[in-house]
């Protein structure tokens, strides 16, 4: 996850996700980073290069902020 920080939700009791309860439920917040932590590290076998291209021909509008 790229949160700035780690979160914890009942799915069942809130499914919009609103309620952080990573410190109403600290064992159950410690068991879910204990089985998550190995996958942090992940890396794809082939990195997927950023998309610097554009549709051949299509220009923007004039007011739309373009950032480099």
């Amino acid at each position: 996850m790229k949160e700035k920080e780690n979160i914890l939700f009942n799915i069942l009791k809130d499914s919009a996700e609103r309620n952080n309860i990573k410190n109403e439920e600290p064992d159950a917040y410690n068991d879910l980073i204990k089985k998550v932590r190995p996958f942090d590290n992940i890396k794809p076998a082939q990195q997927v290069p950023t998309y610097g291209g554009g549709r051949k021909g299509f220009v923007a509008p004039n007011n739309w902020l373009i950032k480099n």
